[in-house]
């Protein structure tokens, strides 16, 4: 089976689809020899793979610019190359495909946020809404991270619920792990927080509910020796953001230092109230931080016994979490080890394995047919 990997989305910043496809996409271009990758550089060094390089500047952020550049070349040079390479199934590891033929396409569905919250991505959704709109092909098969997306697909589009295949999530230990108390000091001082601090990672659009977390640190923040890192863009947030001493807000990190950010924290919280997956609260665990989340149904089905849930804008139940998760130490104890020895079980390989077992199905489903 030749095996193509369609990752022309892919930047150079540590975002989920990225950093999705690189754990991917590695691990299947060693279990297939023949695959070949559509990438702007190559992405991974393990793998005997070919890599077609794909023109940089359609690759990067979710904007119409780029998103309208990719949706041109997926429909007019992808599809001759996918002839010319003699591509047997493509995998697509964000939901952006070539509507334009016939060749069997596995697509990964991380959320519906662009089409839920129309606000905040505009023309984007309208974008996202039409490919979502296009799984219903024969040839095509879907993969999500959690059963509630899938669930979603097959209430708003109609999709054949044996179609999606749910994978859930993963995490590198190797990447992700914890590191000894020096080594969090001195990442600390690096930085100049000069204090422990709880820790959130992602956009800062308003479905993020950013305010009921910044609501329940203020409550509690004379209580507490912790400052609170918020890493996302600003220019998406909803308003103004408050100016603190407390507060330290950083729009993006490198690759390199990303899990870094996590170890180096006391308390990681995700206040999403609508995510579809909890790509993030897997990568805490294994960092060896604490987890608070909201209680959004994928986030739930990945932090299941582990994190600690508040319901989506109640401020003062989270702040009586990090009240808790900060002073109790036997508790947060207990907390990092059953993360720990949960991410342990939850490895890029078995996802992958997965991944491969659905592109093969795609492969001889189109060959019966054939």
């Amino acid at each position: 089976m030749k095996l193509g990997i369609n990752a022309a989305f892919s930047g150079q910043k540590p975002v989920s689809a990225t950093l999705f496809t690189n754990e991917v996409g590695r691990r299947l271009s060693l279990m297939e020899q023949a695959t070949t990758v559509f990438a702007p550089y190559p992405l991974w060094k393990a793998g005997d793979y070919r890599l077609v390089q794909t023109p940089e500047d359609i690759s990067g952020p979710l904007n119409v610019l780029n998103s309208l550049s990719r949706l041109m070349f997926n429909n007019t040079i992808l599809p001759y190359l996918l002839k010319e390479y003699a591509i047997d199934v493509l995998f697509c590891p964000n939901t952006e495909f070539p509507v334009v033929t016939t060749t069997p396409i596995v697509v990964t569905v991380y959320d519906l946020n662009p089409v839920h919250a129309q606000a905040e991505f505009g023309l984007i959704g309208q974008y996202f809404r039409s490919y979502l709109e296009k799984l219903a092909q024969e040839h095509i098969e879907v993969i999500t991270m959690s059963e509630f997306i899938k669930n979603e697909l097959v209430r708003e589009f109609n999709l054949n619920i044996d179609k999606i295949h749910v994978i859930g999530v993963a995490v590198d230990t190797h990447f992700f792990k914890p590191v000894s108390a020096e080594t969090k000091l001195e990442f600390i001082k690096s930085k100049d927080i000069n204090s422990p601090y709880i820790m959130y990672f992602g956009t800062l659009f308003p479905y993020k509910n950013l305010k009921t977390l910044l609501k329940a640190f203020f409550e509690v923040c004379d209580r507490i020796p912790h400052k609170l890192v918020i890493i996302g863009e600003r220019d998406h947030y909803d308003g103004e953001l408050p100016e603190d001493e407390r507060l330290i807000y950083i729009d993006s990190v490198t690759t390199e230092e990303h899990p870094m950010w996590y170890s180096a924290s006391d308390i990681f919280i995700e206040p999403s109230l609508s995510e579809g997956s909890g790509m993030k609260l897997l990568e805490a665990m294994a960092s060896g931080v604490p987890v608070i989340s909201s209680n959004n149904e994928a986030l739930y089905e990945t932090g299941k016994d582990i994190a600690l849930f508040f319901k989506g804008e109640d401020a003062v139940t989270l702040a009586k979490l990090i009240l808790m998760v900060a002073r109790d130490n036997d508790y947060r104890c207990d907390m990092i080890a059953k993360g720990l020895e949960y991410a342990k079980n939850c490895t890029w390989e078995k996802t992958a394995e997965s991944i491969y077992s659905i592109c093969e199905g795609a492969y001889k489903k189109k060959c019966l047919l054939s």
